[in-house]
């Protein structure tokens, strides 16, 4: 099926790639899958790491809902993480989703604002939102 979750961050990925605003905040550092073991790898701060955390699926498989969260991680405070976050919130509200390499299509809008935390873990503060990607293929 051309309409999967792993495409669905891809796509989310690629958009904030694509925005020089967030890459000179964050380079590369968009990840798709939490860090397990902090101590097993070097970390770069600031970060952004996009979840998935659940969804629904009509009865063909073709339009979705899914929810994804974002998290900005930051060594300096949560201030940093905020200042970030604006900038993904911009790339993304409303943003109608495409990539010509990956057959999903969509659309995306916050659904929460964002919150933060610290992660004793990671050592590091963090905020926290939640956007729906409703996408077809």
């Amino acid at each position: 099926m051309a309409n999967e979750t792993s495409n669905v961050l891809a796509v989310l990925r690629n958009l904030l790639l694509q925005d020089s605003a967030v890459v000179g905040l964050v380079s590369n550092r968009i990840r798709t899958t939490h860090i397990a073991d902090p101590d097993s790898v070097p970390i770069t701060y600031p970060f952004v790491i996009l979840s998935v955390f659940g969804g629904a699926s009509r009865y063909n498989g073709h339009l979705m809902n899914t929810s994804v969260e974002v998290y900005v991680y930051s060594k300096t405070g949560v201030d940093e993480a905020l200042a970030i976050y604006e900038q993904i919130f911009r790339v993304f509200q409303a943003a109608r989703l495409y990539r010509s390499a990956i057959a999903t299509r969509g659309v995306v809008r916050e659904t929460d604002r964002p919150r933060d935390g610290f992660h004793d873990g990671l050592v590091s503060w963090y905020v926290r939102a939640t956007y729906d990607v409703i996408s077809a293929a």
